[in-house]
């Protein structure tokens, strides 16, 4: 991270809705921020928070989202979340939901397809 311009902050612990979380902030090159919460449990990365619009061009104002990780599911020795939920915090508005139906890791592509770029 730091070779690449970023910085990773422990910012401490916080508890929500009965889960103890590791929160880190996450400062990426082009000063973008955003919170990652690490479940302490499980050492997963659950939640995420983000001042951001969620559509620019539909709405550029900016409010908290966070994105919640769930349904977690082990493919090729990786636990990825099957199902993302990103809330407005201050309203509690759900503005997007996601289902991933599957996941296939390192499939082999024709090579006629890097061609077309």
């Amino acid at each position: 991270m730091k070779q690449r311009g970023h910085r990773l902050e422990l910012l401490g612990r916080e508890t929500i809705d009965g889960t103890s979380y590791y929160i880190l902030r996450l400062t990426l090159s082009d000063s973008y921020t955003t919170s990652l919460y690490v479940d302490a449990d499980s050492w997963v990365i659950t939640r995420r928070r983000d001042v951001r619009p969620l559509h620019v061009d539909v709405d550029p104002a900016p409010t908290t989202i966070e994105l919640r990780n769930s349904d977690f599911r082990w493919i090729a020795g990786v636990r990825f979340p099957f199902a993302t939920t990103d809330t407005d915090l201050k309203s509690g508005k759900v503005l997007e939901t996601t289902r991933v139906n599957g996941i296939k890791v390192n499939p082999p592509l024709d090579e006629s397809l890097f061609k077309e770029l």
